[in-house]
């Protein structure tokens, strides 16, 4: 697949929040738009994760947009350059902006700009400014390899591991490791190797607005080297985010809401992850806010390590009509629980020994983002993402777990994978992702999508949303849709495959190649994939009469093998199952060939911004295209 020619292949579309922005109070307004402008300061936080030429880049398309004042088509005479040349560097700054960074948010490939050198020179001389910029950052934009984010080596690179001293997995993991004997949660950290002679230092860089602090921790014997926590990554951009939590947390409409606020400007001061969970735990609490948050280092998907997080912060608006629709499938998930495949009709309420006696309903908002900063634009998200939290406080209760065990040692629960006793569970202070690691957010991503596969089929579920054998399209076609769906997914999933290094960029796009994998195997033919090498093509067939006797087996035995091993800590079993499964061999490789030969067409996404005027906020609204991407992005400031 070129990466040049496929930041090319894009459809642009306006994130709209509609009317939901207007029919807010003057006061929700004022707390939605500090909250926005601290999210939009995150920014250069994603560029700088993303790459060390990110934000020189950010700051060239700022340059050339300020020399010819957002006029870009007179740049053609100005510069020298052909209309083409000047659209493919357009189409390149808007991919950019829209990624955060010179790397695909989805699938972590390198974005490389169609326009030739010659031609960004040109664009680069209108100022002595862009000049000097681009000198410093024109062999990084148009450099391959790397090729991709990954685990540094000679094709990919991470900055989250940044500088000249190139780190192994292993030293990473030392590193870890130490950073855990020290209680210092490491999803707001990068680490820098610096060699000395004969010393090696570790500097694990730790994101807040304490600047040179530094702390030497305590290896013991699990590193030969030093590690020292060092202070004030990102701190610039995290000073002006602080700021703005605390202007929004003027407008607050709750006295939940000034708290948590305040706990998480104390997180991005100190660099507490401690502080941040404290926020969390807040946060879970402010029920239905018509103005909703997800702000913070949280989600580990680029990390190639997988437990350093990539900055995000998501604002949103709450749609009620929908969110109505979706609290009735909450309304009737205890009945819902009962359906999955772990359930025992006589043991925990028909709950099963792998489910909380009580269930305890999340708090399922349906809303409509009005500022995503981010590296993609997702369409659903299930946090906190610290098991303990959700296990314990879930949406309503601050009851702290003590370290007692979960169930009755000496009645331990049987295994319906092996049917026999349990072997293995949490020790006191393990969770799922410190336990997991890698494999801990694929798995989980897999676990959920299977959840809602399964119970496609379920007629009650299918009426809620409004679809019965009377609708256009019919409950039928939506069942039959999600098998080919996952016929779709799995092929797709393998562009997100490095095949040298045999590495998977996105966790949820290994966890759609695995179910994929698991229904050809053990689906009996319900689905069915045919390549044709000499054409090129590949076709997905779906068995409409097997879907209900032999696919949703197949997935309830997929889903059950998960959630079990989830549930007990059985990292070793889950492991040996999960990376034969996911690996990408023979055929597979054949059709991984196939499908980076048609890469699929790249979404960017024109969003508005607040404006303050005095008391009152505005919505500004840009144009669907690359020259309101950019403007867009332009007129925040930051």
């Amino acid at each position: 697949m070129s990466t040049m020619d496929n930041n090319q292949l894009s459809i642009i579309r306006q994130l709209d929040v509609g009317d939901y922005f207007s029919q807010l109070p003057a006061q929700q307004k004022l707390y939605a738009h500090h909250l926005c402008r601290a999210a939009w300061h995150g920014a250069r936080i994603v560029m700088r994760q993303t790459s060390p030429e990110s934000i020189s880049i950010f700051e060239l398309i700022k340059s050339l947009y300020k020399e010819c004042e957002g006029q870009w088509k007179t740049l053609v005479n100005r510069c020298g350059v052909s209309a083409i040349e000047l659209d493919g560097f357009m189409k390149y700054a808007a991919m950019f902006l829209c990624n955060l960074g010179n790397f695909y948010g989805e699938g972590n490939q390198k974005i490389v700009p169609s326009i030739s050198r010659d031609g960004l020179w040109k664009l680069a001389c209108i100022s002595a400014e862009a000049t000097e910029i681009l000198e410093r950052v024109i062999d990084a934009i148009y450099s391959l390899p790397p090729h991709s984010l990954g685990f540094p080596n000679t094709d990919s690179m991470s900055n989250y591991y940044p500088g000249s001293g190139r780190m192994t997995k292993e030293e990473i993991a030392k590193v870890s490791s130490v950073l855990d004997s020290n209680d210092i949660g490491p999803e707001n950290t990068r680490i820098r190797k610096i060699t000395d002679g004969d010393t090696v230092i570790y500097h694990v860089l730790q994101a807040s607005t304490d600047y040179g602090s530094t702390t030497e921790l305590s290896v013991g014997n699990e590193l030969h080297g030093h590690v020292r926590l060092v202070g004030g990554d990102h701190g610039q951009e995290l000073a002006i985010i602080c700021s703005e939590l605390a202007k929004a947390a003027e407008y607050a409409t709750s006295e939940t809401q000034t708290q948590m606020l305040s706990k998480l400007i104390d997180s991005f001061r100190s660099g507490s992850m401690e502080e941040f969970r404290e926020f969390q735990k807040l946060w879970v609490t402010d029920k239905s806010p018509e103005v909703e948050n997800m702000i913070g280092f949280a989600e580990p998907y680029r990390d190639p390590f997988g437990v350093r997080a990539e900055w995000g912060a998501v604002i949103c608006l709450t749609d009620p009509q929908e969110t109505l629709r979706m609290r009735r499938i909450v309304d009737r998930a205890k009945d819902f629980i009962h359906l999955l495949p772990w359930s025992m009709e006589d043991v925990n309420g028909g709950n099963g020994p792998f489910e909380k006696p009580e269930f305890e309903a999340p708090e399922y908002t349906s809303v409509h983002a009005v500022a995503f900063c981010a590296s993609t634009v997702w369409g659903a998200a299930n946090l906190p993402n610290y098991d303990d939290i959700r296990e314990t406080c879930g949406t309503k209760s601050f009851n702290i777990a003590n370290c007692d065990y979960n169930f009755n040692r000496d009645q331990v629960p049987v295994s319906p994978i092996t049917k026999e006793p349990v072997r293995t569970w949490y020790q006191p202070g393990q969770t799922w992702g410190g336990l997991f690691e890698d494999l801990a957010m694929s798995v989980e991503e897999s676990r959920a999508t299977l959840i809602s596969q399964y119970l496609i089929d379920n007629q009650e579920i299918l009426s809620i949303f409004g679809y019965d054998d009377s609708t256009e399209p019919s409950a039928k076609d939506i069942i039959y849709s999600t098998y080919m769906q996952i016929g779709v997914d799995g092929l797709q999933a393998l562009t997100h495959f490095d095949a040298q290094e045999q590495t998977w960029g996105e966790p949820h796009m290994r966890g759609h190649f695995g179910i994929l994998k698991y229904l050809l195997a053990e689906g009996n033919g319900v689905l069915s994939v045919d390549a044709d090498l000499d054409a090129q093509n590949i076709t997905i067939r779906v068995d409409e009469g097997k879907i209900l006797s032999h696919g949703k087996p197949a997935l309830g035995q997929l889903l059950c093998r998960y959630h079990i091993w989830r549930c007990t800590a059985d990292v070793k079993s889950c492991r040996e199952f999960y990376e034969p499964l996911t690996s990408v061999t023979g055929q597979y490789e054949d059709w991984r060939r196939i499908v980076c030969q048609k890469p699929e067409t790249r979404w960017k996404y024109v969003q508005p911004n607040t404006i303050r005027k005095d008391d009152d906020v505005e919505l500004k609204i840009y144009e669907t295209s690359d020259d309101g991407i950019i403007r867009s992005w332009m007129e925040r400031n930051i």
